[in-house]
């Protein structure tokens, strides 16, 4: 299985942003992601960024067209924010730093 790619608020901006510097890189990457069927994860708090950036740039339709967009997509996992999830990052990172303190001190 094809390691998941996750996508930030900055890659759906240029996708969806013809003026924005990135954004044929962005689309051209976009479809090699898609060719490849690689697995796409975002978040509720990603796509709230993404949608209010691109209706104050662009206004209501193109951010309706995102939003659409999104929903059917068969390929995007949509991961929602919650305080459990904080929780384990905020626990998963200070495992991370006891391993790699422990892995130091060896």
């Amino acid at each position: 299985m094809q390691r998941e790619i996750f996508v930030d608020a900055g890659a759906w901006i240029a996708l969806n942003d013809r003026s924005d510097q990135h954004h044929a890189s962005a689309v051209s990457f976009y479809q090699s992601l898609l060719q490849e069927r690689r697995p796409l994860v975002t978040t509720n708090l990603v796509v709230t960024e993404a949608y209010i950036t691109i209706r104050r740039a662009g206004g209501y339709e193109p951010a309706l067209r995102f939003l659409v967009s999104l929903r059917q997509s068969s390929r995007l996992q949509r991961v929602y924010s919650d305080s459990r999830l904080g929780m384990r990052q905020r626990q998963s990172s200070a495992d991370m730093r006891i391993r790699s303190s422990a892995w130091l001190m060896l």
